[in-house]
């Protein structure tokens, strides 16, 4: 199954929730300052563990910087 994340294709064999997704193949991925959307949808981060992962689904990471 194929899930895309920032335009960026992740192959991935088995159904993983967001998490599983973010520790398997974003390790270093911070978990701080982070907010995903699922196919344009904004998942709470208490919905990571739960929220199951499609094929062709599109995930958007954006992460808070500071600056001004």
């Amino acid at each position: 199954m194929t899930v895309y994340v920032n335009n960026r294709s992740f192959e991935i064999s088995e159904d993983l929730t967001i998490d599983q997704f973010l520790s398997q193949h974003l390790p270093d991925q911070p978990q701080l300052g982070v907010a995903i959307a699922l196919n344009n949808q904004v998942i709470p981060k208490d919905r990571w563990s739960s929220q199951s992962l499609q094929n062709e689904d599109k995930l958007t990471i954006i992460t808070a910087t500071q600056g001004g």
